[in-house]
């Protein structure tokens, strides 16, 4: 019995003969091209997935934050903004915890307070959602007008969103301090 293998064998048909190195190494080649194009396509596709996401998260925290916002100056009594222009403190025609409501940018986050009574410092205020002011604005909170005006930044994930937004309160803001201030 002889093997098709035997060295010298010329009788071995074009069939049976099998692959060269040559196009053994251009077949791994083109399988890495490959490979290596569906990498990138789908690491830009994990980017803009997380960058979507990102954006998302922003902008659903940026409309919670500003409707908070709204709701809180449609139904203010009094109004005081910080010297700054980074707190404001809001006594509302709301019942209960909802009476006394702080908004301030303190240590890059959004903080809140919600409560019947006097509000403590910013401080002290329950963390919200990171946020800085925006760069190119005046302070965060200001009274234009019969309005009161914001304007911060919400950051998520990576992705930031301006939230800007001014409100004229339903009634005209006094200067009361009892009892929230």
């Amino acid at each position: 019995m002889t093997s098709h293998f035997a060295a010298g064998r010329s009788d071995i048909s074009a069939d049976e003969r099998g692959v060269t190195l040559i196009e053994l190494i251009t077949a791994i080649a083109l399988i890495g091209v490959v490979f290596g194009g569906l990498t990138a396509v789908l690491i830009g596709i994990s980017r803009a997935q997380h960058s979507v996401v990102g954006m998302t998260q922003a902008s659903a925290q940026g409309d919670v934050a500003a409707t908070a916002l709204d709701r809180a100056l449609r139904n203010a009594e009094a109004v005081d903004i910080s010297d700054g222009g980074d707190t404001l403190r809001v006594r509302t025609s709301l019942p209960g915890q909802n009476r006394c409501q702080g908004f301030a940018v303190y240590d890059d986050e959004l903080r809140v307070q919600q409560t019947s009574d006097q509000l403590d410092a910013p401080a002290d205020w329950t963390r919200w959602m990171p946020t800085t002011p925006v760069a190119s604005s005046p302070p965060v909170f200001a009274r234009s007008g019969t309005k009161i005006a914001y304007a911060f930044t919400v950051t998520a994930d990576g992705s930031a969103l301006n939230v800007t937004g001014a409100v004229a309160p339903r009634t005209p803001s006094g200067e009361v301090d009892a009892p929230c201030w």
